[in-house]
C-alpha cells in the first residue's frame, strides 16, 4: 500500500526544501540533497517505505529531524533510522516493538508520518497509530484508531475515505462512512444516504491518549445546503482530500474533477475549483486525488498571496 523504494542503494536519497521566499510574483525555494544512507562509514538500512518517512522542522534553529520507522513483521523490535540536519550521517535505533505480543504478526502498511510538535506519529490508516517523542526518551507507544473503526487488513477503499493529519496544532482523524446495508453503521438501509463524514481527535488525560469525538455529520444534510446545490455537483459520496490547518471544521473533499471545501459544522461548502492537470503535470488522475495525495500546507501571504483569495472563516 505504500511506495516501496526496496533495498537498493540509488532508490533511497531525499531532498529538502525549504526557505521559501516571494520576489517579482515568483516564488522560489531551496532544495538540499539529504545525505544517502550508504554514504556512512557504518551505512544505515535502506529505505523501505516513503510512507514512514517522518519529518520534523525546528523553525527558528532552521534545522531539521528526519526519522524513518521500520516494523518487520514477527518482529519483537522495530528500527528508528534518523538524520538530523547539521549532522554527519545517519544513526539507527532497534526499540522494543509498540505492538503487543499476539499483533505482532500482522503486516503494518505505512501510509504516512506527521508531527506534533516534537513527537512523530507514523500511521497504517486500517489499524493505527505509531509515536515518539524525538526529544524525549524515544519509547515507541502505539495508539488503535476509535473504538470499532480498525479493519482486518489494507484496501484501497480505505485511502479514500479515511485521513490523518494535523490541524490546530492536533491530531485528527477524518473517515467518511459509508455503511453496508444491514451491518454495524447501517440505519437507514440506503448505502448513499446514509454516508457520514466524522472526526476524532488524539487528546491527553489521565487515561494517557485517546480518542476524542468531535462531529458526525450526514451527506444528506451537506448536500441540501444551498451552498452545495449552486456547485452543480451531484449528490455522491466524495473522496476525502485534507483537512485545513488552521480550522479543523474544514475538510475538503474531491469529486467530479473537483476540490472544494466543506465547513463541516455548519454544512456549507465555502469553496470549489476544477483540478488542474497542468499544476498536477497529470501525474495524478483526480480520481486518485485522496489525501494520500494532497498536501495541506500553509505559508505565510507574503510567500503565497493566493491564500488570499480563500476564506477560512465561517
Amino acid at each position: 500500500m505504500g511506495t516501496t523504494f526496496g533495498d537498493t542503494d540509488n532508490d533511497t536519497r531525499l531532498v529538502m526544501v525549504r526557505q521559501f521566499h516571494r520576489a517579482d510574483g515568483v516564488t522560489t525555494a531551496s532544495a538540499e540533497l539529504v545525505p544517502g544512507r550508504a554514504d556512512d562509514n557504518e551505512p544505515a538500512p535502506a529505505l523501505l517505505n516513503v510512507g514512514s518517512v517522518g519529518l520534523i522542522s525546528y523553525d527558528e534553529a532552521d534545522e531539521y529531524l528526519i526519522s524513518e520507522l521500520q516494523v518487520r513483521k514477527g518482529s519483537d523490535y522495530a528500527t528508528l533510522v534518523t538524520f538530523e540536519s547539521g549532522a554527519q550521517g545517519w544513526y539507527t535505533e532497534v526499540l522494543e516493538s509498540p505492538f503487543a505480543q499476539e499483533d505482532r504478526d500482522r503486516e503494518w502498511d505505512p501510509h504516512g508520518a506527521v508531527c506534533v510538535e516534537t513527537t512523530l506519529w507514523w500511521f497504517d490508516l486500517s489499524r493505527g497509530i505509531v509515536s515518539c517523542d524525538m526529544d524525549g526518551d524515544h519509547d515507541l507507544l502505539f495508539h488503535p484508531l476509535p473504538d470499532g473503526r480498525a479493519l482486518p487488513m489494507a484496501t484501497p477503499l480505505m485511502l479514500t475515505q479515511r485521513c490523518i493529519t494535523v490541524s490546530q496544532g492536533r491530531l485528527r482523524y477524518v473517515e467518511v462512512i459509508v455503511p453496508e446495508v444491514g451491518g454495524d453503521d447501517d440505519d437507514s438501509g440506503d448505502d448513499n444516504e446514509a454516508a457520514r463524514v466524522r472526526m476524532w481527535t488524539m487528546t491527553f488525560g489521565p487515561a494517557g491518549w485517546m480518542w476524542e469525538a468531535n462531529y458526525s455529520v450526514g451527506f444528506p444534510e451537506i448536500w441540501d445546503d444551498a451552498s452545495y446545490r449552486v456547485t452543480g455537483l451531484p449528490r455522491n459520496v466524495p473522496i476525502v482530500a485534507a483537512v485545513c490547518p488552521l480550522d479543523p471544521n474544514l475538510v475538503y473533499f474531491t469529486l467530479n474533477r473537483h476540490i472544494f471545501c466543506v465547513n463541516v459544522a455548519r454544512h456549507r461548502v465555502r469553496h470549489i475549483a476544477l483540478w488542474d492537470d497542468q499544476v498536477n503535470n497529470a501525474r495524478l488522475d483526480a480520481a486518485q486525488a485522496s489525501a494520500r495525495y494532497v498536501l495541506p500546507w500553509y505559508l505565510p501571504l507574503e510567500v503565497a498571496p493566493g491564500a488570499a483569495a480563500f476564506n477560512f472563516a465561517g
